[in-house]
């Protein structure tokens, strides 16, 4: 389900069939921040229609070797992966400003989570969706808080003081360099961490 300037219509399929659908140009209120938000949602279950519709917000991990998402719940909440709290915000966003209609009219966000994806000699190499082990519950609480947290992350960035923190995951050098060793410490922002910052 894509959103933003670029966005196009998409098939829903439901009971009554398949029916066109597209959120469009949106900007997230991101606590007293606003930002214009594009992209696409891989998966989007509208269950409880036409009581409750609740909203299962998923994304795809594909490969052969797709890394179960650890911790999840923490990520999220540390915003670590704020990519689904995104989805989660536009999606909310999306049904209250009336931008989607018929089964996602009154929807709730319930869930987001991680579809893992594979490869399979059973499957003849077609994409198999396995089990999905990593759904966690976003209220409107917890998106809040979130979405002002993200605001506040977006205003530091436009403001040129982005929060780093050098991580093994993200930082290539820093498994295969001490910090005294990397050959870019005295051009990187992270410098000497861990340890004694360079002047």
């Amino acid at each position: 389900l894509r959103f933003g300037s670029d966005s196009k219509e998409v098939p829903l399929f439901g009971p009554d069939g398949a029916e066109q659908v597209q959120i469009g140009p949106i900007t997230l209120k991101l606590g007293d921040h606003e930002v214009p938000a594009r992209g696409a949602i891989d998966r989007v279950l509208v269950v409880g229609v036409p009581h409750e519709p609740l909203l299962r917000i998923g994304d795809y991990k594909s490969g052969a070797n797709a890394p179960l998402v650890r911790d999840g719940l923490k990520q999220l909440l540390d915003l670590q992966k704020p990519q689904l709290v995104v989805y989660a915000l536009v999606l909310r966003q999306a049904v209250r400003e009336g931008l989607l209609g018929g089964v996602f009219a009154g929807a709730t966000v319930a869930t987001v989570g991680w579809d893992h994806l594979r490869a399979t000699q059973e499957v003849a190499g077609r994409l198999q969706m396995l089990p999905a082990r990593d759904r966690y519950l976003l209220d409107d609480q917890t998106l809040d808080l979130l979405g002002r947290a993200l605001g506040s992350l977006v205003k530091r960035a436009e403001a040129g003081s982005w929060p780093l923190s050098p991580r093994g995951d993200t930082c290539p050098k820093l498994k295969s360099y001490a910090h005294d060793h990397c050959p870019y410490a005295s051009a990187c922002r992270f410098r000497a961490l861990p340890g004694e910052a360079r002047r």
